[in-house]
């Protein structure tokens, strides 16, 4: 906020931060030019990823086998699961988008992760089936739908003793 920015939970002002994706927008832009609310913006998001990498390395260095259990757990869910609401699988794709970066799994399988996100949506679900559903509905078409993805996604590569 001290550098004119907002940052806010993925569906703006007062919601959570669902997936760990987040909203950054800028408060004020009267008299200051498209350019410099793009550098602004710049500066920001650097720092952000900075003090990201900053914390995901105080993780591992604290414990990664605790790191990489939650990532685990993560992937047995999504391969297993029957019911799962919008929030849960924004989670727990979070936690292997997080894999992805740690190494847990190829480089190669994070557009699977991306599309994952998007096509887990409540919306998405009824564009695909092409009815409405309700949100019990959703939730077990959405299970259904990660357990076929998570069938062939490669299985998870963590070392001896934690670290990759």
């Amino acid at each position: 906020n001290q550098l004119g920015m907002v940052v806010r939970g993925l569906s703006g002002e007062g919601s959570d931060a669902s997936g760990s994706i987040f909203q950054i927008s800028n408060q004020t832009t009267l008299g200051e030019s498209e350019e410099d609310i793009i550098k602004r913006l710049q500066s920001v998001l650097q720092s952000i990823i900075e003090h990201e990498l900053n914390a995901r390395q105080k993780l591992l260095e604290a414990d990664a086998r605790k790191l990489h259990d939650k990532i685990g757990r993560a992937y047995g869910i999504l391969q297993n699961s029957h019911v799962v609401n919008s929030a849960e699988a924004m989670n727990l794709l979070s936690l292997l988008r997080l894999g992805i970066d740690l190494q847990v799994f190829p480089e190669e399988t994070r557009p699977v992760i991306d599309r994952l996100f998007i096509e887990a949506q409540p919306g998405h679900i009824q564009y695909a089936l092409k009815h409405d559903l309700e949100a019990g509905e959703r939730d077990c078409s959405r299970a259904t739908r990660l357990r076929e993805e998570f069938a062939k996604f490669p299985t998870p590569t963590f070392t001896a003793n934690g670290k990759n």
